[in-house]
């Protein structure tokens, strides 16, 4: 299922963005089906490796096409990296998986909608406005 709030019509990202998703789903399974402190770590693990590897993406993606507030979205990654932390630390102790879902969902889609999507248009209009100036056409 696609999450709207996610939707930043890059592909990529979205794809990242959905497979976030999916793992916060299997962390909220994990809690409510009784997995276990192991099983939950390890599905933890997977979400923090994705999103360090997806924020790695976004930081890189943004030096390298001289956005021109990338310092500020570096930062707030920083912050958003810590905020999933801080929610996956309650995972299994008396916090439910639903709960824990709707928090990191929340925080994820507030970081897309504010910063992402600012993001994802600098890239389109940058892009769009280069094939003009190319020949190249839109």
């Amino acid at each position: 299922m696609t999450h709207q709030a996610t939707q930043t019509d890059i592909e990529t990202i979205d794809r990242d963005h959905q497979r976030f998703h999916t793992l916060i789903d299997q962390i909220q399974a994990g809690v409510d089906g009784g997995l276990g402190a192991a099983g939950i770590a390890r599905c933890q693990q997977r979400l923090l490796v994705f999103l360090d590897g997806h924020i790695a993406f976004e930081n890189r993606l943004m030096r390298e096409i001289g956005y021109p507030i990338a310092f500020t979205h570096i930062e707030e990654h920083a912050a958003f990296r810590d905020r999933v932390s801080t929610v996956l630390a309650e995972a299994g102790k008396t916090v439910s998986g639903a709960n824990i879902a709707k928090l990191l969902k929340k925080i994820h889609d507030h970081h897309t909608k504010y910063f992402d999507s600012v993001l994802c248009y600098y890239l389109t209009d940058k892009y769009a406005l280069e094939a003009v100036e190319n020949g190249l056409g839109i």
